[in-house]
């Protein structure tokens, strides 16, 4: 956002100065080849960023407890408590019961 923000500030300067394509006009860049090398930049910076943060997460080790009303709490570095429910793990009966059997063939009159 700042980089979109410093160029529609100093368009001129880009153009001017910053330019790569300055010499060939017919390709009216105006600066645009500077901001999109920014821009580039900037996206593999972040993606970088997140991948060396999802990397270090992965590495981390999860404690499991159990406690005698089965609880499961699971504690994480970053401390996201995660309690477990026999509810959430019940087995359901599939929801094919609830379609019928076969096709509905209405009767022949």
């Amino acid at each position: 956002m700042a980089t979109l923000v410093s160029f529609q500030a100093n368009r001129q300067y880009y153009a001017d100065v910053l330019c790569i394509n300055k010499n060939r006009p017919e390709l009216a860049c105006q600066g645009k080849c500077v901001l999109m090398q920014k821009l580039h930049n900037q996206f593999d910076f972040e993606q970088h960023k997140t991948a060396s943060k999802l990397q270090h997460l992965l590495e981390q080790d999860i404690a499991w407890t159990f406690d005698k009303e089965t609880t499961l709490t699971i504690k994480t570095p970053f401390s996201i408590p995660i309690l477990y429910n026999s509810s959430n793990f019940a087995y359901r009966e599939p929801l094919t019961q609830l379609l019928g059997k076969g096709i509905f063939r209405p009767p022949i009159v």
